[in-house]
């Protein structure tokens, strides 16, 4: 199966902003993991996480992107928030805007709370402003009849000073680039003045089938119960030798 990218000419010549399969840029975290071993039993072992990590591809800011998070100002003398794209050198759409400013005019970049869950809700208060960004994307993804792709934050970064908000689109129907809305993590970081570089990750894009299913409960057959024995005697790597069946991605 084939996902395809594309974009314009100018997006084409800058190679370290292309979309490249999760597996080449793992987490940093996980990099510096030991190696997983019987003499030491580390996350390297764990299929699903690696699998999970390796899911996909990832999309890169296309440019450096400076965002200043309720960070106080002495010119207004009240805490901002300002985001500063290398592209424009100035703050999107020309915003500048605290959490009681009002009277702001919105555009496809810039979106309100309300659409949420209000001004008080509990993405609002988690994002801690009354105002949603999106990312512009400069790629159209293709996918084959059939196959749609979920959009998720990058899985098990380190990278959450702000997510986008996962979705699922039709690709394979759908003719126009995907943009992204994002919130902040006012929870783990109450303000903050960072540059993010071009070529950051901050979407991760997994293609899957369409199919129609159906949920059945019931009781186990006792099928089970041979491959709980197997793991039990087995020392180590029991689910990637024995279950895991490998995911290609390139």
């Amino acid at each position: 199966m084939e996902i395809k990218f594309t974009s314009d000419s100018n997006t084409l010549l800058l190679k370290d902003i292309h979309p490249v399969s999760a597996k080449r840029v793992p987490p940093n975290w996980f990099k510096n993991v030991p190696n997983h071993c019987i003499e030491q039993m580390t996350a390297k072992g764990c299929m699903p996480l690696l699998d999970s990590i390796n899911a996909g591809y990832i999309l890169k800011l296309t440019q450096d992107m400076q965002i200043e998070y309720n960070m106080f100002d002495e010119e207004h003398k009240k805490r901002l928030s300002r985001i500063t794209f290398a592209s424009n050198k100035k703050n999107i759409a020309g915003l500048e805007f605290g959490p009681q400013d009002s009277g702001i005019q919105f555009n496809e970049q810039v979106h309100s709370t309300k659409q949420l869950d209000g001004e008080n809700g509990f993405m609002a208060n988690k994002n801690g402003l009354k105002f949603i960004f999106k990312i512009v994307n400069p790629w159209i993804i293709k996918t084959p009849p059939g196959y749609s792709c979920l959009f998720i934050p990058p899985l098990h970064r380190e990278f959450d000073y702000f997510h986008i908000l996962p979705g699922i689109v039709d690709t394979d129907s759908f003719k126009l680039s995907i943009n992204f809305p994002f919130l902040f993590n006012k929870d783990k970081y109450k303000s903050f003045k960072k540059v993010f570089k071009k070529g950051t990750p901050y979407v991760q894009v997994i293609p899957f089938k369409r199919d129609k299913w159906k949920m059945i409960i019931g009781e186990n057959d006792g099928s089970e119960k041979k491959g709980q024995a197997d793991f039990k005697t087995t020392i180590i790597n029991y689910y990637k030798n024995k279950v895991r069946t490998k995911k290609e991605f390139n």
